[in-house]
């Protein structure tokens, strides 16, 4: 023990001399900004409402504060209501930061999932999508057992276009019981210039009823062909089961207060 005292000794620092010319360029440096340092102008606070507040009219429960959401968007594709805009970066970033999360999650239940490396030898002019799965907000999630996603293509008969692909089991965010950390990436595998008219892509979010023995689907999201066709953040409603890949009538909200799935397209031309 005697003989460690000279070495953390010398690890202590008391004083730090700095060159002039980095003592200078400090001096030269503004004072930080303090966030009590004035007042704020009329405009300028109204510019910062506009900028954090998003709100959705239309909903069978009135509008819906996306402020509430973590997640940043760009776009809401609503079957029931307007559009929203927001952050790209900041979505895109939260999702990268969940993957982790699920990473670990798929490696302690020891469910990889069934998803699908990005097409190759795509014709030249093809058009093929990727998308980030952020996350999704669902009442009720800290108390699922395995819950996944399942996602499909469909033409507008409802009939399946290409293999079915499903996510790793998935967790909740740790501050957060009732929304779930997803971070994966889904590549379609049929070019989006390809098609058919009135496809759409179905995320379908199921568990396990140990009760049952069996996956249950809790709820759904979807895109429609021309919403694949913009890369972006976009924050999906979520609607009840049962599933109706027809789309012949107006979907029911999940819950009378609107929730989200939220997602980053990616385009990429061949």
């Amino acid at each position: 023990m005697q003989s460690l005292k000279p070495f953390l000794a010398s690890l202590i620092v008391s004083d730090v001399t700095l060159p002039p010319t980095v003592a200078q360029a400090l001096k030269s440096l503004p004072p930080k900004a303090s966030a009590t340092s004035g007042p704020t102008s009329a405009s300028t606070q109204q510019q910062q409402q506009q900028g954090s507040t998003r709100t959705a009219e239309g909903f069978a429960g009135g509008s819906h504060n996306l402020a509430d959401a973590a997640d940043s968007t760009v776009e809401v594709t609503s079957k029931l209501s307007l559009p929203c805009k927001g952050n790209h970066q900041q979505s895109k970033a939260k999702g990268q930061e969940l993957a982790a999360t699920n990473t670990s999650t798929a490696a302690a239940t020891g469910s990889a999932g069934t998803l699908r490396l990005p097409p190759e030898h795509m014709q030249s002019g093809s058009v093929t999508v990727s998308i980030e799965f952020g996350s999704w907000f669902v009442k009720g999630a800290d108390k699922m057992v395995n819950p996944h996603i399942v996602l499909t293509v469909h033409n507008k008969l409802g009939e399946l276009l290409e293999a079915v692909q499903e996510s790793p089991h998935i967790a909740c965010h740790p501050s957060d019981p009732s929304r779930l950390a997803l971070g994966f990436t889904w590549h379609m595998q049929t070019p989006v210039n390809h098609l058919p008219e009135g496809s759409a892509v179905f995320c379908e979010l199921r568990h396990y009823k140990p009760d049952k023995k069996k996956n249950s689907m809790k709820c759904y999201a979807y895109l429609e062909a021309n919403e694949l066709t913009s890369a972006g953040a976009a924050a999906l409603e979520t609607y009840k089961k049962p599933v109706d890949y027809k789309r012949k009538g107006r979907p029911t909200l999940f819950t009378s207060k609107a929730v989200y799935l939220h997602i980053v397209r990616n385009l990429h031309e061949h």
